[in-house]
């Protein structure tokens, strides 16, 4: 202890501590520093505890990433039918489940899905499920599946059934809402 404490003397480098001693080329609060840092922890006799929930909700998080146009092309009268298909894209939390709703257009009649020409001429067109085009789309009937965390298709395959020659020329169209429930 000699070296680091000694008795006050004029002229000696040092931080006067504690009346008569210094600290010899250190400055006290480094020393008190070490000593505070050098002791041991001090262990409790008893101790408490209690639960803290730690919790998190992920959403169901489903997003209409896209949708093709169904273009079925340019067309002659005569043709025994025409086939088209078009896709739906969605992107879903993994596990999640959804379904895909397509209505039955502006020119739906009954059952039926309907192009219409500027002139109220009139086109059925089916949608289905399948690229055989054997599963009907029926209006607002529910397609399911189960998100996988990323992007997913879903084709629609469409159909129109023999134009005749009595149909009105020029450019056919509906517009089909598409709604994902989940």
């Amino acid at each position: 202890m000699k070296e680091v404490f000694d008795e006050k003397k004029d002229g000696v480098a040092g931080v006067e501590m504690m009346g008569n001693f210094k600290i010899k080329g250190l400055p006290f609060f480094m020393i008190a520093a070490l000593v505070i840092f050098c002791l041991p922890k001090q262990v409790l006799a008893d101790a408490l505890s209690a639960s803290m929930n730690v919790k998190a909700t992920v959403m169901p998080n489903i997003i209409l990433n896209s949708a093709e146009a169904l273009d079925f092309g340019n067309l002659t009268s005569g043709l025994s039918r025409v086939d088209s298909k078009a896709d739906i894209e969605v992107i879903a939390n993994n596990g999640e489940n959804y379904a895909i709703i397509l209505n039955g257009g502006v020119y739906t009649s009954g059952p039926f899905r309907r192009l219409r020409d500027g002139s109220m001429n009139y086109l059925p067109y089916y949608l289905y499920e399948d690229p055989n085009r054997s599963n009907l789309w029926d209006i607002n009937e529910p397609v399911k599946n189960t998100g996988s965390g990323s992007v997913q298709t879903t084709s629609v395959f469409g159909r129109l059934p023999v134009i005749k020659n009595t149909q009105g020329a020029g450019g056919y169209n509906d517009i089909i809402t598409i709604t994902i429930a989940f």
